[in-house]
């Protein structure tokens, strides 16, 4: 009898995990839904005369070959995809909602898909298993309130609010998470991958580095701490080696097809940066790389000081840390002592290599959100797999304690996550009233930015946005238009 209500416990357990999960995605799309559209969606989509340089070279061999500057030279895949699925995907949607509907729509499904999958591969990571099973859904209960699409996204986002730039940073790091994902595997579970994984690893180690600004200096980062001795080989076997020779020892001792994976994504990610330098974006936009380095501090504690969010994550990854640091500094507990020192060199690495890729005037401390994504990550993630070993580990006598801080630690979260749709709503009836008028220059009232950056005050800006806005059926002949 004990048994099978202990078994049915854990049954009912499980069945109010996943429904809370089923809500959060609910709820997450339902947000991601209302989002506004950007100032960059139609020259991205279209796109325009400049972004189809980059399909006209996709490897920037006129950079090498003829010196040529153009924009964005080193990210033909984040715009690849933005354009083929904003091309095809609210045509397929239009066979059940009207045109308007399908391209919010289009923006939701993308946007809550990745971030499913950043969930669930987080999770996976944080239980050591690589299937779906009852550990991934307490896991992932544990790194979902942390998600923010409001709230605290301004200093903690994963998935971008502007659904353009969610294809250069969010979903470019959902793929390079499912890239590194394996060598997570093999390292910590010494477990052995599959044909189908290997194909898989070669096609993203050549997609990657040509996708997203953030990615190669991630990708050198990580392929560096690779081969510098974590994890390959034992180090009772290394212990009398000197460092150069714990290097050596440590290349040789890693998989030959690693190798060559680390190799290739390694001589890529430089390729990149390398054509990178002939970013139009980046010349337009040069100060001195002293002066960046000067406003990173003030990037820093911005992140950290306008709102509790990232204070209370970082927290708990302290409070956690010495719990097992005092409690469980053995097996288990040491190895993830072990993992947030290389979480840290990491972090750091990436943060003091953020200013050499160039200023932009909207990001006046070189560090945001969307620069800071991977740190926050990091974060995310050994916030998630310490909580998870205290959770497992704790005598009976503090888990309840623990248990209840935890509980508090994401409700915040949760109820800071509240929803804002005001400017959707605007951008929405604006788009109605484009559709159905029957003047080409039309005059709108609104005051809120439709498909731009900013209020559009001349019919020609809105050349590029009616041409998109013709593609998708909103409007059945060009229409311009303007505001107050």
């Amino acid at each position: 009898k004990m048994k099978i209500i202990k078994h049915k416990s854990i049954l009912i357990c499980l069945n109010i995990i996943t429904f809370l999960l089923i809500i959060d995605i609910v709820y997450s799309f339902i947000q991601h839904y209302h989002k506004p559209l950007d100032g960059d969606m139609a020259a991205f989509i279209i796109p325009n005369q400049e972004i189809q340089k980059i399909f006209n070279d996709p490897f920037a061999i006129n950079i090498i070959t003829k010196n040529k500057i153009y924009t964005d030279p080193n990210r033909f895949f984040s715009h690849w995809f933005i354009s083929f699925y904003f091309k095809k995907a609210p045509i397929v949607f239009q066979k059940f909602v009207n045109p308007i509907d399908s391209i919010y729509l289009s923006c939701a499904l993308i946007k809550t898909t990745v971030q499913v999958l950043l969930i669930y591969y987080l999770a996976s990571l944080i239980c050591g298993v690589k299937y779906f099973n009852k550990q991934i859904l307490l896991a992932s209960l544990l790194v979902t309130p942390l998600f923010q699409t409001s709230g605290y996204f301004d200093y903690m986002g994963i998935i971008d609010k502007s659904v353009s730039y969610f294809f250069f940073y969010s979903l470019p790091f959902c793929l390079l998470v499912i890239f590194f994902r394996p060598f997570y595997f093999i390292l910590c579970k010494k477990e052995k991958i599959t044909f189908l994984t290997k194909a898989f690893l070669i096609i993203l180690a050549v997609i990657l580095p040509f996708s997203g600004p953030l990615i190669t200096g991630i990708i050198l980062i990580v392929c560096t701490l690779l081969i510098s001795g974590i994890g390959w080989v034992e180090p009772r076997q290394v212990d009398h080696f000197s460092y150069y020779e714990k290097i050596l020892a440590s290349i040789k001792s890693i998989p030959k097809f690693f190798l060559f994976i680390i190799i290739l994504v390694s001589f890529l990610s430089l390729y990149s940066l390398y054509i990178g330098l002939n970013n139009s974006v980046n010349i337009d936009n040069s100060m001195p790389i002293f002066q960046r380095y000067l406003k990173l501090p003030n990037g820093l504690i911005n992140i950290f000081s306008q709102k509790i969010g990232m204070p209370l994550l970082l927290g708990l990854v302290v409070l956690n840390s010495l719990i097992i640091k005092k409690q469980y500094n053995f097996s288990k507990g040491k190895k993830i002592l072990i993992l947030l020192n290389w979480i840290t060199s990491f972090s750091i690495m990436y943060i003091l290599l953020l200013p050499l890729g160039g200023y932009r005037f909207y990001r006046p401390g070189i560090v945001r959100f969307d620069t800071f994504m991977p740190v926050t990550f990091c974060l995310i993630f050994y916030f998630g797999i310490s909580t998870y070993f205290l959770l497992n580990n704790l005598v009976p006598k503090f888990q309840t304690a623990y248990l209840i801080l935890i509980f508090v630690f994401l409700l915040i979260f949760t109820l800071s996550d509240k929803p804002d749709f005001k400017n959707y709503y605007c951008e929405r009836n604006a788009l109605e009233e484009i559709s159905h008028s029957a003047e080409k220059n039309i005059l709108l009232p609104s005051d809120c930015r439709i498909m731009s950056w900013r209020k559009i005050i001349d019919p020609k800006d809105s050349d590029l946005n009616s041409d998109l806005l013709l593609y998708w059926r909103v409007t059945k002949e060009k229409k311009l238009y303007y505001q107050y």
